[in-house]
């Protein structure tokens, strides 16, 4: 659906609160993503069963994966189109974006080349999967 289309659909009061919820599943499929692979090495470290959790780990390799296909493919990530073609439309009415979407903003895009992302998703996809063999995750015994 091309723009001009979601436009007639959604107003732009409508789009600018739809922008903040894309904006914020953005940045917990963000953080889950860097703090699942700061929190496996770091939990074998310590002994933690929670990142051996099988359901959970398939879930961030996955989610990985797909972070860095997207960028090696050179494509945008499609939560940042739908939040960037909401706040086109929500543009259309006078106001000050709310701090969270600018904050938000300051934490996922940052003005760098493709190549530098291209790199830093496809080594921390490297790194992801070399854990699920130095971490194995585990599946539940039956009892």
């Amino acid at each position: 659906m091309n723009s001009r289309a979601l436009h007639i659909i959604i107003e732009p009061h409508a789009a600018s609160a739809l922008a903040q919820a894309v904006l914020a599943l953005h940045m917990a499929i963000a953080a889950f993503i860097v703090l699942g692979t700061v929190a496996i090495p770091l939990g074998a470290r310590f002994g933690s069963v929670i990142v051996r959790i099988l359901w959970w780990r398939f879930a961030h390799l996955i989610a990985m994966g797909a972070v860095a296909l997207q960028k090696l493919l050179g494509n945008s990530c499609f939560l940042s189109v739908w939040e960037r073609r909401l706040v086109d439309i929500a543009s259309e009415i006078p106001h000050r974006p709310p701090a969270f979407q600018s904050f938000g903003e300051h934490v996922l895009y940052w003005n760098l080349p493709l190549w530098f992302f291209s790199a830093l998703y496809s080594l921390m996809f490297v790194f992801v999967a070399t854990m699920w063999f130095v971490v194995p995750p585990r599946q539940k015994r039956a009892t």
